[in-house]
């Protein structure tokens, strides 16, 4: 997942090589549109602050709205896993170190 800031630039579609702040003032739309069809586009809740202190008629619709609000819980879940895997292994590790 990549979580997009102001001056990511987009590596797909149309607007390819161009930065979000960009692409937000002049085609929200497409905006509006990568947040329900790529999987991969995130804007973050500081991001979309950012942004609406920017634009303050910035809207997207609420399905946009609510798959970029899944998506960062989704990967928010990913990270808490990954970090208790990683803890789950260096428990494991510890344990077997030191009963040898």
């Amino acid at each position: 997942m990549n979580f997009y800031n102001l001056n990511s630039k987009l590596n797909f579609g149309k607007h390819k090589g161009k930065d979000l702040l960009s692409v937000i003032k002049t085609d929200q739309e497409y905006v509006n549109w990568c947040l329900i069809n790529i999987d991969t586009f995130i804007i973050s809740d500081q991001t979309l602050s950012e942004l609406i202190n920017l634009i303050p008629e910035l809207k997207f619709s609420d399905l946009a709205e609510n798959f970029r609000k899944m998506k960062i819980m989704y990967t928010n879940q990913i990270d808490n896993k990954k970090t208790n895997l990683i803890w789950v292994d260096l428990i494991l590790k510890r344990i077997f170190s030191n009963s040898y």
